[in-house]
């Protein structure tokens, strides 16, 4: 029997995931947003800002963490580029973010929405990518004992596609190409936690108006 897509999917999601320790989080597996939401039935409010293509308020972190879940149980991992994967996926990809998250009702602001999903999972796609690259160089000193070594519940599939990737002379050079790159670049150190600048900013100026206002409007 042939196994089910959505069965795929969730292993696929699980893979290169260490089991989890005490006082270590689990996988995420949008739990807490489904009893927010009601399983879809209400949506989540999302604000982003004029002046910068970045959700901020008390639901901009579900929304990042449900985007990086979307990608791993929808777009297949068989390590191809972001183009090929969106080109196939990005409709249903978006349609999961657009069920669970709502903006301003206007179109232009709907599409500020999608554009920001698309870059967040983007960025989420290419960086479980690099995981799943880290552990194909660490299975095994071979190709052959690598291909031999899936991660856990991985896809036998898929993790085929991710070696043949991974050993292509064109993978190889670009990955040398970007090492090569991080190692030279200064890095600007963020120390925010988990949180972006402009979350950071908005959490502020929310801080300041509560402190300050009453002393403008009462003295």
């Amino acid at each position: 029997m042939e196994p089910n897509r959505n069965d795929l999917n969730s292993s696929q999601a699980s893979a290169t995931s260490a089991k989890r320790k005490r006082g270590q989080r689990g996988r995420y597996r949008s739990l807490t947003l489904e009893k927010k939401t009601m399983g879809g039935q209400f949506k989540l409010d999302i604000e982003i800002p004029d002046y910068v293509l970045q959700a901020v308020g008390e639901n901009a972190r579900s929304m990042v963490n449900f985007c990086g879940y979307v990608v791993r149980t929808i777009a297949l991992m068989d390590a191809g580029d972001w183009s090929d994967v969106f080109a196939k996926y990005g409709s249903s990809m978006w349609l999961q973010v657009k069920n669970k998250f709502n903006i301003k009702d206007s179109c232009t602001q709907e599409l500020r929405l999608q554009a920001f999903a698309t870059d967040v999972m983007q960025r989420l796609y290419r960086l479980w990518k690099c995981r799943l690259h880290y552990y194909y160089k660490e299975c095994g000193n071979t190709y052959e004992e690598r291909l031999e070594n899936p991660p856990p519940d991985f896809p036998v599939a898929s993790w085929r596609a991710c070696c043949a990737t991974f050993n292509s002379d064109k993978f190889k050079q670009r990955s040398a190409r970007n090492s090569k790159n991080r190692n030279s670049e200064k890095w600007c150190k963020h120390t925010t936690g988990n949180l972006s600048f402009p979350e950071v900013e908005h959490i502020l100026t929310k801080k300041m108006m509560v402190c300050f206002l009453p002393r403008m409007l009462y003295g």
